[in-house]
C-alpha cells in the first residue's frame, strides 16, 4: 500500500483544475505502484510551502522494509534520485559503500578500470 506522507490508505483531495502538477503525479503514483509490485515501501511526500501543504506531490521515498540498512532513494517529481545510505568511512563501510553504489551504476559485462 501506497503511504501518503507516511500515514497508510490517506488519499489526497484530487486537483479540480487537472493542471500539469497533477500528471506528475499520477507519474509519481504510477512508480510507487510498480515499486510496491517489486517489494519495496513507496511513500509519497508533500512539502508544506508557507506552512500549507499543497494538493500535489514532490517527490516519493522508497525503502525496504526487510532491509533497511540499504538506505532510502528519494525520487523528485522531475526524475532526479537521491539514494541515502548511512554509513562509516572505515575500512567495512568504504566496501559497503563501494560494493552498493557498483551494483548501482555499473552495466553487466562492464571491465574494472586499471589504475
Amino acid at each position: 500500500m501506497i503511504h501518503i506522507n507516511g500515514a497508510p490508505g490517506i488519499s489526497v483531495e484530487p486537483c479540480p483544475d487537472n493542471c500539469t502538477e497533477c500528471a506528475a503525479d499520477q507519474r509519481l503514483r504510477v512508480l510507487a505502484e510498480k515499486l510496491e509490485m517489486r517489494g519495496l515501501d513507496s511513500r509519497l511526500v508533500s512539502y508544506p510551502v508557507e506552512g500549507v501543504k499543497g494538493r500535489h506531490h514532490d517527490a516519493l521515498s522508497v525503502t525496504n522494509s526487510a532491509a533497511p540498512e540499504r538506505g532510502m532513494i528519494h525520487v523528485e517529481k522531475d526524475g532526479s534520485v537521491t539514494w541515502v545510505y548511512s554509513g562509516k568511512l572505515d575500512d567495512a563501510g568504504i566496501s559497503k559503500i563501494l560494493d552498493e553504489a557498483t551494483n548501482a551504476l555499473r552495466s553487466t559485462g562492464l571491465r574494472h578500470r586499471k589504475m
